[in-house]
């Protein structure tokens, strides 16, 4: 059995493109007039403060929170204009790991990895064998642990299960909401490799949320800062030249300077 396609586009073209975005919850401007493009192949990591809409626009673009204005385009469609079928169409060529996992936990490992698969279609149990075992093996985990429980996962096990429940369609687009949090040092940097390796790999552009300076600083091709209700993009080194007292705080405060040292 095979599943649809993921949709792609070429490079020159958006694979994630925002358009004058005005969401708000009540009477609370959350973003305003918020522009975004995003190419094939890029790995581009939001950072702000509390309340600036990290994950306000996160679910906006998942199409889980309609927005007042402005448009959205994956994979060169209009996810909340498009004909419900193309919708369903960049649904599938979409993966996403939530901040904690989001694993159901009355479910094995195995069961959670191919939740996304038999949203499309009847799997046939030897083929989910394979695909289980491959997706665990992508992810660096031992075949084992498909019989597990997420109980039973330790926390850097939960998010490569979350990882690969998210690769499980081969999506083009590999949604991240705080990846590595509530990993110590040693997971958090195995993350991240992990990450870089399977990019290179497998080609998908990857949206994240983050607010960890070594996956900013070593992962991300760009970084979206939200702030004054608006997004502002560009390198690492770009933004650190920023004068907004906000900006140079996040890239120049003692955590920073603990980070990559006084001259970095």
């Amino acid at each position: 059995m095979m599943h649809p396609p993921a949709l792609s586009l070429s490079p020159e073209k958006p694979v994630i493109d925002i358009k004058n975005l005005v969401t708000n919850f009540g009477s609370t401007l959350i973003h305003e007039n918020l522009n975004l493009t995003i190419f094939k192949g890029e790995i581009i990591g939001i950072i702000g403060g509390s309340g600036s809409g990290k994950s306000v626009l996160l679910r906006t673009i998942l199409g889980l929170k309609p927005p007042q204005s402005g448009s959205i385009r994956l994979l060169g469609k209009d996810i909340y204009q498009a004909p419900e079928s193309a919708q369903e169409q960049v649904d599938k060529s979409c993966g996403v790991l939530f901040q904690n996992g989001a694993l159901y936990t009355s479910l094995t490992v195995r069961e959670n990895i191919l939740v996304p698969l038999k949203e499309v279609a009847q799997i046939y149990p030897p083929f989910a064998d394979s695909i289980v075992a491959l997706k665990l093996g992508m992810v660096g985990l031992p075949l084992d642990t498909a019989l597990k429980y997420p109980s039973e996962l330790s926390g850097g096990m939960t998010k490569r299960v979350g990882l690969a429940r998210a690769l499980a369609l081969d999506p083009s687009i590999l949604f991240l909401d705080e990846p590595t949090s509530g990993l110590d040092p040693i997971s958090a940097e195995a993350f991240d490799t992990l990450l870089k390796k399977l990019h290179a790999h497998l080609g998908f552009t990857v949206f994240m949320i983050t607010h960890d300076l070594d996956t900013i600083k070593s992962v991300c091709t760009r970084i979206g800062v939200l702030l004054h209700k608006k997004l502002f993009l560009g390198t690492f080194e770009e933004l650190k030249k920023m004068e907004d007292p906000w900006i140079h705080d996040y890239f120049h405060g003692n955590r920073a300077r603990k980070i990559f040292g006084k001259g970095f």
